[in-house]
């Protein structure tokens, strides 16, 4: 039984996963967008609804449900347009290898946001601008089932 303790610790020793994960910006413009009520970065719009002309979006309607943006720019010499920014949390990008641990080399580029194009005070687009996680890893490990061993992306 004593010979076989060296033997339990190398196996816990040699579990892990190597692999490498990134975190990039990802960007999405929609025209007319179906606006849910409330200011979250990661769902301005419900994709299962299609778009009606029975709610109108207006400036006093973004005013009540997700309250006053960040900032305001006008984009155009006229000032028939103006875009409203709600901005929210930090975006950290880079890159996160794993070996064993995962190792984070990620810095803050900017933040989650959501801009709204008003034209005439209706609101005719929306973008979003969120962070994405992609990458994948291999890993195994020993138990009381045996040696497992498998590959997953993410």
């Amino acid at each position: 039984m004593i010979k076989i303790i060296p033997l339990l610790i190398l196996c816990l020793l040699g579990e892990g996963c190597l692999g490498l994960g990134t975190r990039t910006t990802q960007t999405e413009t929609i025209q007319d967008p179906v606006i849910i009520d409330g200011p979250i970065a990661d769902g301005i719009w419900d994709r299962r609804v299609e778009p009606t002309n029975t709610i109108v979006y207006t400036s006093a309607w973004l005013d009540a449900h997700w309250g006053k943006p960040t900032s305001i720019s006008c984009t155009s010499t006229s000032g028939l347009d103006e875009i409203w920014t709600y901005k929210f949390d930090r975006i950290w990008e880079g890159a996160i290898p794993f070996v064993v641990i995962p190792i984070p080399l990620v810095l803050p580029v900017g933040r989650e946001q959501v801009l709204f194009v008003l034209r005439d005070g209706r609101v005719i687009s929306g973008t979003k601008r969120q962070l994405q996680w992609g990458g994948g890893a291999v890993g195994f490990c020993v138990g009381p089932c045996g040696v497992n061993f498998g590959a997953f992306s993410f």
